[in-house]
């Protein structure tokens, strides 16, 4: 159980931390990655007990974080578009998404509607960063 436990926690973490902010669930690589990474070695390896153990936990972790996910988007729909809603969307639709209505309709911003022209300056006092950050990741040195 002991091996299993670290991955146990950091998946009730990230499933704590979706629920407090959804952004974190940009954080599921972070789990993914490895397990996909021992997926690829047991098929490598032709083990077929560990290619199957490693494929039921990444489904088993991947349900896990994107159904808080969705049931949070769930009882958000269900909180706002009720009888006496203010939201004229709710009615056009099965379904609407809570955060891409809030993020339209009262802060102005969305996914990619930072890049606009009046945006440039702000665009190109960032770049110099952007470009140092590929520079580094492209020729890392050695830690000594």
């Amino acid at each position: 159980m002991k091996k299993h436990s670290s991955s146990l926690i950091s998946v009730l973490l990230l499933v704590f931390s979706i629920s407090v902010r959804s952004t974190t669930l940009f954080l599921l690589p972070v789990i993914g990655v490895p397990i996909l990474f021992r997926f690829y070695q047991s098929i490598m390896a032709k083990n077929v007990k560990d290619s199957f153990y490693y494929f039921v936990k990444g489904i088993l972790v991947l349900i896990s974080v994107l159904s808080i996910f969705i049931l949070y988007l769930f009882w958000a729909y269900q909180r706002v578009c009720t009888s006496q809603s203010p939201i004229k969307d709710c009615f056009n639709k099965s379904f609407i998404n809570i955060y891409s209505y809030v993020q339209d309709n009262y802060w102005n911003v969305g996914f990619l509607t930072y890049f606009k022209l009046s945006n440039i300056v702000f665009i190109l006092i960032g770049l110099p960063s952007i470009i140092l950050s590929i520079i580094c990741l492209r020729k890392p040195r050695q830690l000594k």
